[in-house]
């Protein structure tokens, strides 16, 4: 049972130290572009912005690179960290985004909501990085928080079966991550509120599923082809 614990506890930390490059990559966008890379659904940075400002947003993302680089230690002197992850990680990930992606482009052509997508995006580089900070802020609080909490609330306060918890758990996470993305100056909408809480039920099940890696890099690389990628 310790033996299955700490092997749980590593496989998350191997997880976590595998998301490293798109933290590196954000941090790097918010250098160069500036605070304006914050996303409107991505409730830890905004909040982290508004209470310290710019240089404290920029120093809370340097401390998680931080803590993977210590991670990768640990990792290393157990023999646990192989680098050959990432590619096994990337292509699942890809497969997942794609066609989760391709879904849900069909749904936004049946209604006007491609239009809308197109004539909202922000430029390409600018569309990346928010991409990258999404994919690993958004699911560390609405996956790994919220999800967590829920579940855990669910199971051993309210007395459900751990099966009827994790379900209710998703359910209500991706209710609220999708009316994250109306805290900015977007207006809500049934439709777009719908398509968001789909996508989160798809990241949740990606998280408890899969890991915690495969979740982000599934909700990056959706996240680029939606803001990034043109449209056919």
């Amino acid at each position: 049972m310790a033996e299955e614990r700490r092997s749980k506890k590593e496989s998350w930390v191997t997880s976590f130290v595998l998301v490293l490059p798109l933290m590196i990559g954000y941090v790097a966008g918010i250098i160069l572009l500036g605070p304006k890379m914050v996303n409107g659904a991505d409730v830890i940075n905004p909040f982290i912005l508004g209470q310290l400002g710019f240089y404290g947003l920029l120093g809370f993302n340097l401390a998680l690179i931080a803590l993977c680089l210590f991670l990768i230690s640990y990792l290393k002197k157990r023999d646990r960290f192989d680098p050959k992850r990432f590619l096994p990680t990337i292509l699942e990930s890809s497969f997942y985004a794609v066609t989760m992606g391709s879904f849900i482009i069909f749904v936004m052509k049946q209604t006007t909501l491609i239009a809308m997508a197109t004539s909202d995006r922000p430029p390409p580089l600018e569309g990346l990085v928010i991409s990258l900070g999404a994919g690993v802020n958004e699911e560390l609080f609405f996956r790994v928080g919220l999800l967590g909490a829920l579940a855990y609330l669910g199971e051993d306060l309210l007395g459900l079966k751990k099966g009827s918890a994790v379900v209710m758990a998703i359910i209500l996470s991706s209710i609220a991550f999708s009316l994250a993305h109306y805290l900015g100056a977007e207006e809500f909408q049934g439709i777009t509120f719908v398509y968001r809480c789909l996508a989160g039920v798809i990241f949740s099940v990606v998280y408890k599923f899969r890991s915690f890696a495969i979740a982000v890099y599934t909700h990056t690389l959706y996240d680029i082809m939606v803001l990034v990628v043109p449209s056919p």
